[in-house]
């Protein structure tokens, strides 16, 4: 998995012992004024994304920028009854890709942002890379101070990659509010921060709530407020909220999952003491060590996103052992995680937590015929067909969907033909990719068990995938080698 460093290493920058959210006696214990917002006077406001760009850095940087202005609305619209929609309109989203340091401060002069927020790879002895160029954590905070005074609407940064809070400590006089990290992100963990961060922003959830639910969540990913004011403020005022024409928000509003889609029906919730339960429940059984126990809260709260993506992370950290494995078995946890893949299709956390689930349940045969009962190959296949975009998901997800398939490889149907069509549209998506190029080159080969799956497989693209795999990875092996031993296959027709 690629991650926001050139350089692996496990230092931290230290900055616990700073951040709004750690130390008790921050500034951040003082309430903030409810006239104070991150977005003040008359819009539009603006948001500025840097990044340095896929074909450059290897990182999902588009996706993380396509993410962030759709999350925000999302999370406004889902405002009850969706009152900060009209102030959400007012908010406008600016990206640029891998400029330099003259170039981010000529930028950040002329737009005027509220918010800055740069994605690029950060290194462990604070340098920082956009491009081609590599620059000190002192050149790239002193570009920004040179800017402080002149942009009075900039208060928050967002410094999303890796060892950031190097730059931060150096900014965290000159600016409201900073969210940096401590050490190493993975790319994946920076774009699901900035989706759950910007879709609780557009929901007018306070800033240091905000980063200290997501870091409750359990995520690798040590992110970090610095704040230099009252670290409780909103991103609207909320004076503004209960008179402006036509809105009746209320400003703490029910925790719906934001990685759902945006016409998905909420279900469950209640009021902000019982959203405070659900997200306890979350974090308890993600930590929990009792099997029965996790499957059992799964179930008895099936409509709750939050709880399921938390069962779901605790049965995949205690699916290590082949006692746990039939412990979640006899439990029926299969079910459990096909129940709640359905339930969230728009939800790529729990997709992903229960692929991998499955996954290790699939490690041992006797499981394989349950999955499959259960429904897990209809599920797995919705996963795939509703992220399109998402390789960690399909790199996950292919392996298993193929041992699953194969336990019904003499079956002909819409089963089979769904299976083939998510192998070749794969391999047509992430073409670049060697490691799932082999993956969907590997499951043509073993689905195609007699003459009418081969027909089949040739007539929805497969040959040609697997061609075009081989031209474009002429010198990985494991490509060559299984999509000639898919050909081979296929030439048996």
């Amino acid at each position: 998995m690629a991650n926001r460093s050139r350089i692996n290493g496990p230092e931290t920058v230290g900055l616990d012992t700073l951040c709004s959210c750690c130390h008790g006696e921050s500034e951040s214990t003082i309430e903030a004024s409810t006239s104070d917002a991150l977005f003040q006077g008359s819009g539009p406001f603006k948001v500025l994304f840097i990044g340095d760009s896929k074909l450059y850095s290897g990182l999902e940087v588009e996706r993380e920028r396509d993410k962030i202005s759709q999350e925000f609305m999302n999370g406004a619209m889902r405002s009850d009854p969706g009152g900060l929609r009209h102030l959400a309109d007012q908010v406008c989203f600016v990206s640029h890709c891998h400029k330099d340091l003259y170039e981010v401060q000529r930028i950040i002069f002329d737009l005027q942002p509220v918010i800055f927020h740069l994605a690029c790879h950060g290194e462990r002895d604070g340098r920082v890379t956009l491009r081609d160029s590599s620059f000190e954590a002192e050149e790239l905070s002193k570009a920004l101070i040179a800017i402080a005074d002149k942009c009075k609407k900039l208060r928050l940064l967002i410094l999303n990659f890796c060892w950031s809070g190097h730059v931060a400590k150096r900014l965290r006089e000159h600016f409201d509010f900073i969210i940096a990290n401590d050490t190493k992100v993975e790319d994946e963990e920076a774009v699901k921060f900035s989706r759950h961060f910007y879709f609780w922003m557009g929901n007018n959830e306070p800033l240091e709530k905000n980063i200290r639910n997501f870091c409750r969540l359990g995520s690798s990913q040590h992110a970090h407020l610095l704040s230099r004011r009252p670290s409780n403020v909103r991103a609207w005022d909320v004076g503004l909220l209960q008179t402006s024409p036509g809105s009746n928000a209320i400003v703490t509003n029910e925790r719906q999952s934001p990685y759902r889609d945006v016409g998905s029906e909420v279900r469950g919730g209640g009021g902000p003491s019982e959203l405070s339960d659900q997200l306890e429940i979350a974090v308890d059984i993600a930590r929990s060590e009792d099997v029965e126990d996790i499957v059992a809260v799964m179930v008895q709260h099936q409509e709750n996103a939050r709880v399921q993506d938390g069962g779901s992370v605790g049965l995949r950290r205690l699916a290590g052992t082949p006692e746990n494995l039939e412990r979640i078995f006899q439990a029926g946890g299969i079910e459990a995680i096909v129940s709640a893949m359905g339930v969230f299709r728009g939800d790529i956390s729990i997709q992903k937590e229960g692929c991998a689930v499955l996954s290790k349940l699939a490690s041992l045969p006797i499981n394989r015929p349950k999955i499959g009962k259960a429904g897990g190959i209809e599920a797995i296949v919705a996963a795939l067909e509703q992220h399109k975009e998402d390789p960690g998901l399909h790199r996950e997800a292919l392996p298993l969907l193929v041992i699953l398939v194969l336990l019904h490889e003499n079956q002909v149907g819409k089963r089979i033909d769904s299976v083939i069509s998510v192998l070749v549209s794969t391999m047509t998506n992430f073409s670049q990719d060697a490691e799932l190029q082999a993956e969907g080159c590997s499951g043509l080969k073993k689905i195609a068990g007699n003459c009418e799956i081969q027909l089949r497989i040739g007539q929805a693209g497969g040959i040609e995938a697997i061609v075009a795999a081989m031209e474009k990875h002429r010198d990985k092996a494991k490509v060559q080698c299984e999509g000639g031993g898919g050909l081979r296959r296929l030439a048996d027709n």
